[in-house]
């Protein structure tokens, strides 16, 4: 049997947390609490792929909940619960990027489903993306570690043209560390691709 998804739910309405956890509980992992102190442990402690978070809440809202995870979860999935026609709250979230879709309380069930469903796409997507990024930055580092090493063999390789005089124990070592280094990073893209 495949792990579930992961889908934490901060709410500060009790009601809404049982709902949800009844509804899903069977088709997701679901942890729902009422305390963002809470809610920012549990992501500290598990790898979650989606968030929803109520905006009308006492301590903060769900957009500033959103944004205090940001930069700590950044792949993660952000769904903002609204049951208030506060539209400026969530065009704002929207607009800053961090939420992928807001649903309106009461919730119908099957739509939130397919919300759900399709927020776990989006996540296998930012991770995806995460990790290309990730990969490409290692072969633009290698790529300039290669480049700065063979600039290097070549500046000690040109002062040693046209002269009559033995080459220096240590431009000779520095060429064989600097051909080391190149061996290393050109190792290193080798790994990267396999």
């Amino acid at each position: 049997m495949t792990d579930m998804i992961k889908v934490l739910y901060l709410d500060d309405e009790e009601n809404n947390l049982i709902a949800f956890k009844a509804l899903f509980r069977r088709e997701f992992d679901v942890f729902t609490t009422t305390s963002p102190q809470e809610a920012v442990a549990y992501l500290n402690a598990n790898e979650v792929p989606i968030i929803l978070s109520d905006q009308k809440m006492p301590e903060l809202s769900g957009v500033e909940f959103f944004e205090l995870t940001l930069n700590d979860f950044p792949n993660a999935v952000r769904i903002l619960v609204t049951g208030y026609a506060d539209i400026e709250a969530v065009i704002d979230a929207i607009n800053r990027g961090q939420v992928y879709r807001y649903v309106a309380k009461p919730w119908n069930e099957n739509d939130l489903r397919v919300c759900l469903l399709n927020a776990a796409e989006r996540y296998e997507m930012n991770i995806q993306t995460s990790n290309s990024d990730s990969k490409s930055n290692k072969w633009k580092l290698a790529k300039a570690r290669i480049q700065e090493a063979i600039h290097k063999v070549k500046e000690v390789v040109s002062s040693w043209k046209g002269s009559n005089q033995p080459v220096p124990a240590d431009s000779l070592n520095e060429v064989v560390n600097e051909l080391n280094a190149l061996e290393e990073s050109v190792n290193e893209v080798f790994e990267e691709a396999r």
